[in-house]
C-alpha cells in the first residue's frame, strides 16, 4: 500500500512547526520504533507518523470520530474538524500574520481566497 500525500495541487506543502512540536514529534518516532522492533515481521512500515501498532494505517475518518468524541467529552460547542483550520486562519489573521503567509499555509492559490 502506497501513500502519497493530497493536496488540490499535488504540490507538497511545507509548515513550520515551533521547537516543542518537533520534539513531541521526535518523543513520537522513537515510540514508533519501538514498537515497530516488537513487531518484527508482522510491522509493515509505510512511513507514517501515525498508524496502528503493526504500520496498517488509519482510516481517514478516525481522526474526525476522536474529534468529535473529545469535543463531546469536554462539553465544546460542536464544529467538524474542519473547522479547526476555518478558526486558526481567523486567528492567525486577527494576530496581524500576513495574509500571504495564512493563504500559503492553507495552500491558497491566492490571498483572495483566504480574506
Amino acid at each position: 500500500m502506497t501513500t502519497r500525500p493530497r493536496t488540490k495541487s499535488g504540490r507538497p506543502r511545507v509548515i513550520e512547526l515551533d521547537a516543542q512540536t518537533v520534539a513531541t514529534l521526535r518523543s513520537w518516532r522513537a515510540t514508533r520504533a519501538e514498537e515497530r522492533l516488537l513487531m518484527g515481521a508482522g510491522h509493515t512500515d509505510h512511513g507514517l507518523v501515525f498508524c496502528h501498532p503493526d504500520g496498517r494505517p488509519f482510516h481517514p475518518d478516525r481522526f474526525s470520530r476522536e474529534f468529535d468524541r473529545r469535543v463531546t467529552r469536554h462539553g465544546l460547542p460542536r464544529i467538524r474538524l474542519h473547522d479547526v483550520r476555518h478558526s486558526w486562519a481567523t486567528l492567525a489573521l486577527e494576530a496581524g500574520i500576513d495574509s500571504k503567509i495564512v493563504s500559503e499555509r492553507l495552500g491558497h492559490a491566492t490571498t483572495a481566497i483566504t480574506k
